[in-house]
């Protein structure tokens, strides 16, 4: 399946997903951006608000979701290399079979996902690719 890369209706449905998180489902849709290719947005999912996201299948290499609320997101299968999820309310979020280990760059450098400052009680994470350094801390 090929990945959707459209960068403004990708940055549409983040509106409208945030607008449904903030009127209780009264307005807009839940988030989902299954087999997106979320490096079109860049850091358009920083500190949004998006409970019970639906990102699975995704391409997020690089991608900085800092500050965000993913409470009960699935990240399912998702290539999630080198992602910032700094400061993150992660509860319960879906990381099965997601590709957790390093970006490597073109200059050979490594940058780490980065769970810094998150809270993530309770999240599935059984087939995730980890580097054995990994910490989820």
């Amino acid at each position: 399946m090929e990945a959707m890369t459209d960068a403004p209706g990708l940055k549409s449905a983040v509106a409208a997903a945030e607008r449904w998180a903030k009127s209780s489902g009264a307005e807009g849709d839940r988030l989902v951006l299954n087999c997106a290719d979320l490096r079109v947005i860049k850091s358009g999912l920083k500190h949004r608000i998006l409970p019970g996201a639906s990102l699975r299948d995704c391409i997020g290499v690089g991608v900085d979701l800092s500050g965000a609320v993913l409470i009960g997101a699935s990240f399912e299968n998702t290539d999630l290399r080198g992602v910032r999820f700094r400061n993150c309310r992660l509860s319960q979020a879906n990381f099965l079979q997601a590709d957790l280990r390093p970006m490597i760059r073109a200059n050979g450098d490594r940058r780490p996902v980065s769970f810094s400052g998150s809270q993530a009680s309770g999240i599935g994470a059984m087939g995730a690719k980890l580097e054995h350094k990994a910490q989820l801390s």
